[in-house]
Formats: C-alpha cells, sequence, structure tokens
C-alpha cells in the first residue's frame, strides 16, 4: 500500500470513519491471520487475534500517530496477542495433562475454577522462562498434536532440534513445578 494512502486513512479511522477502518481491516485481515498461523495458532485463535486487534484498534484510534507505519503497528500488537493466546493454551494443555496424571475429577466448578488458576499461575511463570522459540515447539507439539517430523518441516528447522526443544522445555517446567511442590517427581 502507498504510504501517503495509508497516512490519509489513519487520519480518517483517528476522527472514527468507519470506511476508513473497515478499508484498513480489508487491506490487513489476512496478512494479521497468516502471521498468527505462521506462530503456531489454530485457525479459530488466529480469528480471535485478528478480531481482538481490529477491536483494540478502534478502541484506541484517537491515539494513532499516522506518521508512523500503521503496518508495523498491527504486526507489533499482533505478535503480543498471539503469545498471549499461546500462553493462555499452554496453561489449559497444563492443566489438563496435571488432571489426567492425578486422576482428579472435574465436579465442582468453584473448585475447579481455583484450582486451574493456581495451577495457570505457577505454569505459567514456568513456562515465561522458556524462550519464544521452545514455546512455540512445545504449542506445536502439545497443542496441536504435530509430530516432531511436522513441525521441523514448518519451522525449517532439524528434527533433532524440535527433540532437544521439546526435552528442554518439558524440563523446564516440570522443575518449575517441583519447585512449587506441585509434581510428584
Amino acid at each position: 500500500m502507498d504510504r501517503s494512502h495509508e497516512r490519509k486513512l489513519v487520519e480518517n479511522l483517528k476522527t472514527g470513519c468507519k470506511s476508513s477502518f473497515q478499508k484498513l481491516f480489508d487491506i490487513y485481515h489476512k496478512k494479521i491471520y497468516n502471521i498468527s498461523r505462521k506462530m503456531g495458532l489454530s485457525q479459530e485463535n488466529a480469528e480471535d487475534v485478528v478480531q481482538e486487534l481490529f477491536l483494540f484498534i478502534w478502541s484506541k484510534r484517537e491515539i494513532l500517530n499516522p506518521d508512523h507505519s500503521f503496518n508495523a503497528f498491527l504486526q507489533i500488537i499482533s505478535k503480543r496477542l498471539v503469545f498471549k493466546q499461546i500462553k493462555s493454551e499452554v496453561n489449559k494443555v497444563s492443566f489438563n495433562a496435571y488432571l489426567q496424571q492425578y486422576g482428579m475429577a472435574i465436579d465442582n466448578q468453584t473448585d475447579d475454577y481455583i484450582v486451574f488458576s493456581d495451577l495457570e499461575a505457577y505454569s505459567q511463570k514456568g513456562l515465561d522462562n522458556l524462550s519464544e522459540k521452545r514455546k512455540q515447539i512445545f504449542m506445536l507439539s502439545k497443542q496441536h498434536g504435530l509430530s516432531n517430523d511436522e513441525i521441523a518441516e514448518k519451522l525449517n528447522i532439524s528434527k533433532r532440534t524440535v527433540e532437544n526443544q521439546l526435552y528442554r522445555a518439558t524440563k523446564a517446567v516440570n522443575e518449575h513445578l517441583k519447585k512449587e511442590n506441585i509434581s510428584r517427581k
């Protein structure tokens, strides 16, 4: 897109012009969706990122600076939203694995919520220590169920690298949970 055209659309968006918002959405939504998918999100979660991003843009339109690249701004915000989605999914996967490992039955929603919230906080601390690439590999394996070969192909890395990263991610999360007295290992 021509930089001057983008600048004009952003200027109009700042004043609440819905047609400029729609044009910017039409121009960028596929790109944001594709970035989200390449970062390992499911189709549904990638669509959620696009929706959340453009809702954010609309709600914060007054602070947009037409002199800055709108494309770069979208990419930065979308990557943050993708990482937020990944963290949420990792927490869900960790919680489900914990329930399966310890054979807990779900029968009380309030208790479940409290347990999930606590486990989510503990798991998140462990996951925050992982590099973004390691988190991505972990998510592709645990959340999306991709094989090591599929992950290697998708990320253009060796299968051995995938295996090493999965081993290190699992070990790091388990060590963190062990420190928090969550794991039996």
